[in-house]
């Protein structure tokens, strides 16, 4: 590294010739991949961006509305400021990213273009817009959507009146149409409205003989199987009242209840 280092500054910080970087890699030792590697390491932390190159850079995104310069853009602009690649395009990034202000409308804005769009992370071109709307740079409005995509909502006594009765009145396990118009009405993420179906289901009903004849009933007519398909256990829940482990344990308890085999 030290050998790379001074080598970068005898020469301006430069990118090397296919022959200079032979002869790095014989005094060094080290791959092609782990010279470029260093090379581009040191570049980019260690030499400083001169005003001059700085204001070159500065002015041509003013020119052109801040907008991301093509390859052969970046050819000119890497001759007018002599800056290697990834030196000029990580300046351009840092010129064109600078930081806004993070308000209650701004974060107001971006919930609701994720309502608008069902909760989903936004494609480049709908960041590129999203963030000249709110004027956040472009990590600002990645942690942003992240952090409003994930915040999760309070499950209130409403939230959770409404659920189980369209649970009740329709299925415990909706479809992916139905999950998603159940988290567009409640603001609930994936996970709380799985949790939230499921806890539900598992309510604790009361145990009453005729609630244990119902099983029973189903236990006879289909020869003592324990193993339910998904529609059978909602149909025995709802006739039953059960939660899913009431139903469970006594499938188990119920199953294994013996007879008195005799000779009619």
């Amino acid at each position: 590294k030290q050998f790379i280092q001074e080598w970068l500054e005898e020469n301006d910080y430069r990118s090397p010739t296919s022959e200079e970087k032979r002869m790095l890699k014989d005094r060094t030792g080290i791959t092609s991949k782990q010279l470029t590697t260093q090379i581009v390491m040191l570049t980019e932390f260690q030499r400083p961006v001169t005003e001059n190159a700085r204001q070159i850079i500065q002015e041509w995104l003013e020119k052109h509305d801040n907008c991301t310069p093509s390859s052969e853009e970046r050819d000119e602009l890497q001759t007018l400021t002599g800056m290697g690649r990834h030196h000029l395009n990580c300046t351009i990034l840092r010129l064109k990213d600078k930081p806004g202000e993070i308000t209650p409308a701004v974060r107001s804005r971006i919930k609701e273009w994720l309502e608008e769009h069902d909760n989903r992370m936004p494609t480049n071109e709908e960041k590129e817009k999203l963030a000249m709307s709110t004027g956040l740079s472009r990590m600002q409005l990645h942690n942003q959507l992240l952090y409003l995509r994930t915040k999760p909502v309070r499950i209130t006594a409403k939230i959770r009146l409404f659920v189980e009765t369209w649970a009740k009145d329709n299925t415990f396990n909706p479809s992916s149409e139905q999950r998603s118009l159940l988290m567009q009405h409640t603001k609930l993420s994936p996970r709380q409205l799985s949790s939230l179906l499921t806890s539900l289901q598992d309510s604790n009903g009361e145990i009453t003989e005729e609630s244990k004849s119902v099983l029973k009933s189903w236990l006879y007519e289909n020869d003592f199987r324990t193993t339910l398909s998904s529609k059978e256990r909602f149909e025995l829940m709802t006739k039953t009242g059960w939660g899913r482990n009431q139903l469970k344990n006594q499938l188990r308890i119920l199953s294994e209840v013996k007879g008195e085999l005799t000779e009619e």
